[in-house]
């Protein structure tokens, strides 16, 4: 495994953590869904382009769905 690989699992393993609430104890299973997930394909690297595209486009539906909302 190259530097680069484990950084790509570290960060997704990070996302599997925050995603299931932060639980303590389940490090390892992270990792391993990481690599899996990635391995197969399943799964695209984090980048914070890619975050803060996504939350970019989130708040711009929000916002249009409250301004619609307010008619």
């Amino acid at each position: 495994m190259t530097m680069v690989d484990e950084v790509i699992i570290r960060q997704r393993a990070h996302a599997i953590w925050e995603s299931q609430g932060k639980p303590d104890g389940q490090h390892l299973e992270h990792w391993e869904q990481a690599r899996r997930e990635l391995l197969n394909g399943s799964s695209t690297p984090y980048t914070p382009a890619a975050s803060i595209a996504a939350k970019t486009v989130k708040g711009a539906i929000k916002a249009k769905a409250s301004q619609a909302g307010k008619k």
